[in-house]
């Protein structure tokens, strides 16, 4: 049947009855690696999410999933802003940034993930509309590449919201916390941070409002 004009280019297709039989793209996250994760403060960067509430996670809630990014200005996108282009810096806003923390995050033992990003997307007959369409369909792709024969630790793929960034997610069970070493971690509103915000703020052309209740 043939996808009418208005309704193209339709959702992305699920995974291929033959997925499992069908060699998966690797990325090899090599030891060092340094990544980056905005949380709430009053938590730890660390945490699988097990609710079916985000783009890879399980459908079935039968693993968790940690979301990391590769730089400040990608997970600032992925955690803050996504899809708006206003930072409103005022007190009621606390639970959306006031409360946030960055953590700089390095990588203990190299890792393998399924790389979807760039020409190996093709190698598993996926596309971009893998990272901007349904969560249903996505999450379908992330329990079939958790149940692939490789066994791979978890998923490298570009952000919806820069796609210039890479984002990736680890699966528990094949990751933990002895995989990370937490660097460093500061609050993003706090003095320390100022430079980096700044910089989120001039990439990304951010509106900007009620600045002054930031401290000085």
């Amino acid at each position: 049947m043939t996808t009418p004009p208005d309704q193209l280019p339709g959702d992305h297709p699920l995974p291929s009855q033959d997925f499992t039989n069908r060699p998966l793209p690797i990325y090899q996250v090599p030891v060092g690696t340094v990544m980056f994760r905005i949380h709430d403060c009053n938590f730890g960067a660390i945490y699988y999410n097990t609710n079916p509430e985000g783009r890879f996670n399980s459908p079935d809630s039968t693993y968790g999933v940690l979301y990391i990014g590769s730089s400040h200005g990608v997970v600032f996108r992925e955690a803050i802003t996504r899809d708006k282009y206003l930072i409103d810096f005022h007190p009621n806003n606390r639970h959306i940034i006031h409360s946030r923390c960055i953590t700089e995050l390095t990588l203990t033992k190299q890792l393998n993930l399924a790389d979807l990003t760039g020409a190996r997307m093709a190698h598993v007959r996926a596309d971009n509309r893998l990272f901007t369409g349904a969560y249903s369909v996505s999450q379908s792709w992330s329990k079939a590449i958790y149940h692939h024969p490789y066994r791979v630790d978890g998923i490298r793929y570009h952000s919806r919201y820069d796609p210039e960034q890479f984002c990736y997610a680890f699966f528990s069970e094949r990751t933990n916390n002895d995989c990370f070493t937490n660097n460093i971690s500061i609050p993003i509103t706090s003095l320390a941070y100022r430079s980096e915000l700044a910089q989120i703020i001039a990439t990304y052309r951010f509106d900007i409002r009620n600045l002054s209740y930031l401290p000085t």
